[in-house]
């Protein structure tokens, strides 16, 4: 899909769209991992194997992810977009505002992205330049730190609701 119409109003439509469909498609499968795949490996295997087979799961995710977001080249997330804004001198209210979040540094953002939404989100807003769909060793390590980060605090929480529906609604025998 070519975004460069000589329309403005029709480049932007097609980039919102293109955004929107990336966001969907990308929290209807996380969801199915956060709360399908998880809560059912820690609850069938336990909280170690669990967290293992689920992280697994995540890692997969991750890697056709990556592969489907480089092979395409577009910016399904908008986050080309706000590196641009991030990396531009432009002088627009709006602009200095969205620039002095995104310029809050790349530590809060890493642990923000990789948490809230994915590792590979992360790691995707982390690489260095506009339109880069090539991973370095950095974007690798800021992946497997996402990974590192953000599997075990989910496993926890996982297991700790798996924990209380065994106590709560699933009776003892």
């Amino acid at each position: 899909m070519a975004l460069n119409s000589t329309n403005p109003v029709v480049r932007w439509v097609k980039r919102i769209g293109l955004v929107a469909a990336g966001w969907t498609m990308n929290e209807a499968v996380v969801w199915v991992l956060d709360f399908g795949i998880y809560p059912y490996c820690i609850a069938v295997y336990g909280p170690l194997w669990g967290w293992l087979w689920a992280t697994l799961a995540s890692i997969a995710l991750d890697l056709v992810a990556i592969w489907f977001y480089d092979q395409t080249k577009l910016d399904w997330f908008g986050l080309e977009a706000m590196r641009e804004i991030r990396d531009s001198a432009g002088e627009g209210r709006w602009q200095r505002v969205v620039r002095s979040i995104l310029r809050s540094g790349d530590i809060p953002a890493f642990l923000f992205l990789s948490w809230f939404y994915y590792p590979f989100i992360g790691m995707v807003y982390l690489r260095k330049g506009s339109g880069t769909y090539k991973q370095t060793r950095r974007d690798w390590r800021i992946l497997w730190l996402g990974i590192l980060w953000a599997n075990p605090l989910w496993s926890a929480i996982v297991n700790g609701a798996v924990e209380m529906v065994r106590a709560w609604i699933i009776p003892p025998l």
